[in-house]
């Protein structure tokens, strides 16, 4: 009995001062994290605005080649438990200068390496085999915009009615607006669409290495990557390329 007594006493020390003391210690290293940051965020041009009040994600704005942008970030803060860091992390560049017309869209996303698109695109119409077809690339399309996005686009991306223009080697694109798809994929935006996917990091690594998407909406241009892009000069690295593709693709 003394035994147990003493381990439930050792316990409920534990949790009633260690556990506080060191998440009271956690907060401050991200506080002082977040100030450091904002510092860096600053001496670029950049604001860091702090937590959306929605996502949790970091929220920076700034301005690259003239065109306005905001990001979200999820990644874990410098300092943080080993638990944080084995979250998964992306980041979402929204550019609203370019946008498509209401109810349409367009995407470009990466394929994964060594995998090419099919000479013909998947089966139509009212078939068994054309439905299963159809059922299973809306459901892989609605994870993939999730993920890169935010799930508030899923109900605009769908493959039904959507064209399936040229695009740069190594990606796929679907769209529902002729007019945008025509500026964003045209020799020069092919181009600056493909130098993204290699954009180099300097980590060893490319933007495209988690994967990488690019989608218009009515509300914007979002470039989409699976990387946490939370060092400040890294992130305006990347807002500046995707600025050049935002500034060719914009009418007049």
């Amino acid at each position: 009995m003394n035994v147990f007594l003493a381990l439930f006493g050792g316990s409920l020390l534990f949790f009633l001062i260690v556990v506080p003391l060191l998440n009271r210690r956690q907060v401050a290293r991200n506080a002082e994290a977040m100030r450091l940051m904002g510092e860096q965020a600053g001496a670029l041009g950049l604001k860091q605005q702090g937590l959306n009040a929605v996502s949790g994600e970091l929220l920076f704005t700034g301005t690259s080649e003239g065109v306005a942008w905001t990001a979200l970030v999820n990644a874990p803060l410098p300092g943080a438990t080993a638990r944080s860091r084995g979250k998964s992390q992306s980041t979402r560049i929204t550019f609203p200068s370019l946008t498509t017309a209401p109810g349409t869209f367009v995407l470009a996303m990466t394929l994964p390496p060594g995998v090419s698109l099919p000479a013909e695109p998947p089966p139509s119409g009212e078939g068994l085999l054309a439905s299963l077809a159809q059922r299973a690339m809306e459901g892989m399309l609605d994870l993939y915009v999730s993920a890169y996005f935010g799930a508030e686009h899923r109900s605009l991306v769908n493959v039904a009615g959507a064209a399936r223009p040229p695009g740069p080697p190594d990606f796929m694109v679907l769209s529902t607006d002729p007019a945008v798809a025509a500026r964003l994929l045209d020799e020069e935006g092919k181009a600056l669409l493909t130098s993204l996917r290699t954009l180099d990091l300097r980590q060893g690594s490319t933007l495209a290495s988690g994967g990488l998407g690019v989608l218009v909406t009515p509300a914007g241009l979002i470039v989409g990557c699976q990387v946490g892009l939370i060092d400040p000069a890294q992130l305006k690295f990347v807002a500046e390329r995707s600025a050049r593709v935002v500034a060719h693709a914009r009418p007049g």
